[in-house]
């Protein structure tokens, strides 16, 4: 959940196919029973939205750099091992803008996240580098790159990463 970020993660094992909805539900009310003292923000699914998480050695967060998970989706089918539940409010619809509440600044800035300012320019790339540390990247590639060796990657994302970590 993005407002306990430091906090040990909820966990639980998929077994049946589940939407990206009820798995959503499901941690809410394993939170609620686990840790009956640290309230959350929102007390149902459509409260949040499930998005990636960018985890490295140095700082765990919500990736807000892509479009969140459809609540439609089979959470099996993600492939991904972790992901975040981020706080948009409790008269949020569809992950996108607000039905009530929030002022019309907030409504536009929530908007704004989905639309992408730099969309015209570059395209977003998510890069998963399996490992012990299994790590998830999103870059920024322009458009006007036709063709990108594994090399140009590299070099992306020891960019990112502050230091040659991949070689």
């Amino acid at each position: 959940f993005g407002e306990y970020l430091q906090e040990e993660p909820i966990r639980f094992e998929i077994t049946t196919p589940m939407t990206v909805h009820d798995t959503m539900n499901k941690a809410i009310q394993q939170w609620k029973v686990e840790r009956p003292i640290a309230k959350l923000k929102g007390t149902m699914a459509s409260h949040y939205t499930m998005r990636t998480m960018d985890i490295d050695e140095y700082s765990v967060e919500i990736d807000d750099d892509v479009p969140a998970f459809g609540k439609q989706l089979k959470i099996h089918t993600l492939n991904e091992k972790c992901v975040g539940l981020q706080f948009i409010g409790r008269g949020a619809s569809n992950s996108v803008g607000y039905e009530s509440g929030p002022s019309s600044m907030d409504k536009q800035s929530s908007v704004g996240i989905m639309q992408f300012k730099n969309a015209k320019e570059q395209i977003l790339v998510r890069v998963s580098i399996p490992g012990p540390n299994n790590e998830s990247h999103v870059l920024a590639i322009d458009k006007d790159a036709t063709a990108l060796s594994l090399r140009d990657v590299i070099a992306l994302l020891n960019k990112k990463k502050h230091n040659a970590h991949f070689h």
